[in-house]
């Protein structure tokens, strides 16, 4: 559902908030898989995505599982990923 419907439906005060639907889905229910690629409108992932270091764990993490990676590990301190085969 785009952002706009929810807001038409009264649901505008949650992105005072969050930043987008994705994002408040994974903060209130964390024991679902949110996969946030299904969140696209108009193929577009909401703005400031990848600023966020959950996002990119997540993708490198999904690369990670398709290419048999055993290990994605972020070092927010160093801005780098630690991939271990």
């Amino acid at each position: 559902m785009p952002r706009a419907e929810i807001e038409k439906r009264g649901g505008a005060s949650l992105f005072e908030h969050y930043d987008s639907l994705s994002q408040m889905l994974r903060t209130l229910h964390p024991e679902f898989d949110w996969q946030p690629t299904r969140f696209l409108v108009a193929n577009r992932l909401p703005k400031n995505y990848w600023s966020y270091w959950d996002n990119q764990l997540e993708m490198m993490t999904q690369i990670g599982r398709k290419l048999g990676v055993k290990e994605v590990c972020c070092m927010k301190d160093y801005d780098l990923f630690k991939i271990i085969c």
